[in-house]
C-alpha cells in the first residue's frame, strides 16, 4: 500500500512535470489499485480497535487526496500549467504517511510478541520433557520435533530479514522520493517568483536560470527513483526529457520542433549525469532564449557515449557569437557555470565555427 501512495503522487508530480501519458497512466492504475488494497486492509483489522480506527480514517484521507489530485490532472490537462502546478505543491499528505507509519508499527509489535510467547512456550516444553525423564524414544520424538521447529524459526528468521532489507530499500527510495519532491516544490516557488517579477528583467532572469538548475537536478532523482538505481543514470532519456522540460518552459506552444536532440543509449554516475545536465540546460537555455529557433532552424543536441568517453554537441542556427568571443574570458555567470562544471568531470570545452550560429563540443572522458 506504501507502493500504491508512492506511485500515486509519483504518477501526479511527473505528469505536472512533462505532462506524457507514461506519467498520466501511472497515475491512473495507482488510483485504481489503492481503494481495493484499503478495503483489505480493513478487513484484516477487524479485531484490533486502533488499528481499524486508523484504516478507516486513512481510506477517508486517500478519497479526498484523489479528488484534488483528479482537480489537479484536469487543471493540466485544460492548459492551465500554473492552477497545476499551484494545486499540486498545495497537496499535504503528512497525516496520511503518519497513519500508514503508525499501521506498520503497530504490526511489528504484535509480531514480535508473538515470537517472544513462542520462544517461553518452547523453553518451558524442554524444561518440562527433561525433568519427567521420558523414554528414549520419546525423547527422539521430542528432539525431532525440536529440530523441525527450529528449521521452521530459522526460515521464518530469514524471511524477516529479507523483510528487514526490503524496508531499509523502500526507505531509501522514499527519501530520494522526498528529495525529488523538495526540489519540485523549489523549482515551483522559483517560477512563481519569476512571474511576479515579470516586469523586472533583472530578477527574472536569475530566477529562470536558477529554476532550470533546480529542474535538472530534480530530473536525476526522478530517474533514480523510477529506475530503481541508486549510483547510474540513463542518459539517453534523461537529456530528452530534460531537453523536453527546457522546451516547453522556453518556447511557444506548439514550437517543439524547434529543439532536436540525438542520444545514443547509455548510463553514468549520478554525479557526472548531474553535472553533464547542468550543461545541457546551461547551452540549450541560452540558445532557445538568443538563437530564435524555429523547425527550420531549430537548436540541435546531440550525445554519444562510448568506451573512450561521452561528446556532447549544443548548436543553433542563430546568429553566431563575435570573433572576439573566449570561454576562458568569458564573465557571464552562465558560461562560468558550464566552464567549471566541465572541470567537474575532467573535459574539455570547444567552440566549432565551421557551421552557422553557435556551436559548443564538450568531450569527457568516462570513470572508470
Amino acid at each position: 500500500m506504501t507502493w500504491d501512495f508512492d506511485t500515486l503522487e509519483n504518477g501526479l508530480r511527473g505528469f505536472i512535470l512533462s505532462g506524457t501519458e507514461a506519467q498520466r497512466s501511472a497515475y491512473e492504475r495507482a488510483k485504481r489499485q489503492l481503494p481495493s488494497d484499503l478495503d483489505r486492509l480493513t478487513a484484516v483489522q477487524q479485531n484490533h480497535p486502533g488499528q481499524q480506527q486508523r484504516a478507516n480514517e486513512l481510506s477517508h484521507l486517500t478519497g479526498e487526496q484523489i479528488q484534488r489530485m483528479d482537480r489537479v490532472i484536469e487543471a493540466r490537462q485544460a492548459g492551465s500549467l500554473e492552477t497545476a502546478r499551484d494545486l499540486a505543491f498545495g497537496v499535504d499528505d503528512h497525516r496520511i504517511e503518519e497513519l500508514v507509519n503508525q499501521i506498520r508499527g503497530e504490526e511489528d509489535q504484535l509480531l514480535m510478541a508473538r515470537l517472544a510467547r513462542e520462544q517461553r512456550a518452547t523453553t518451558l516444553l524442554l524444561a518440562a520433557l527433561i525433568a519427567s525423564g521420558v523414554l528414549a524414544f520419546g525423547s527422539v520424538a521430542l528432539a525431532a520435533y525440536l529440530l523441525n521447529r527450529a528449521l521452521r524459526q530459522r526460515d521464518t528468521a530469514l524471511e524477516q530479514k529479507g523483510d528487514l532489507l526490503t524496508q531499509k530499500d523502500l526507505l531509501m527510495r522514499e527519501v530520494d522520493h522526498r528529495v525529488r519532491n523538495s526540489l519540485s516544490l523549489i523549482y515551483g516557488l522559483l517560477t512563481l517568483h519569476q512571474r511576479h517579477a515579470a516586469t523586472d528583467g533583472r530578477l527574472r532572469e536569475p530566477l529562470g536560470d536558477a529554476a532550470s538548475r533546480v529542474l535538472t537536478v530534480a530530473r536525476v532523482h526522478e530517474h533514480l527513483y523510477r529506475s530503481g538505481a541508486v549510483d547510474r543514470v540513463e542518459i539517453a532519456s534523461y537529456l530528452r526529457e530534460l531537453c523536453q522540460a527546457l522546451a516547453g518552459s522556453l518556447l511557444p506552444a506548439g514550437a517543439s520542433d524547434a529543439l532536436r536532440v540525438r542520444a545514443t543509449p547509455g548510463e553514468l554516475k549520478v554525479a557526472q549525469a548531474v553535472s553533464l545536465g547542468l550543461i545541457a540546460a546551461e547551452l540549450v537555455t541560452n540558445a532557445l532564449k538568443y538563437a530564435a529557433p524555429s523547425s527550420v532552424a531549430p537548436v540541435e543536441v546531440s550525445l554519444d557515449v562510448v568506451r573512450s568517453g561521452l561528446r556532447l554537441v549544443v548548436a543553433d542556427h542563430g546568429p553566431g557569437l563575435p570573433d572576439s568571443f573566449d570561454v576562458a574570458g568569458e564573465r557571464g555567470l552562465g558560461m562560468q557555470v558550464v566552464e567549471m562544471l566541465v572541470r567537474q568531470i575532467n573535459g574539455r570545452l570547444d567552440l566549432d565555427r565551421t557551421g552557422p550560429g553557435a556551436c559548443f563540443v564538450i568531450t569527457a572522458p568516462l570513470p572508470s
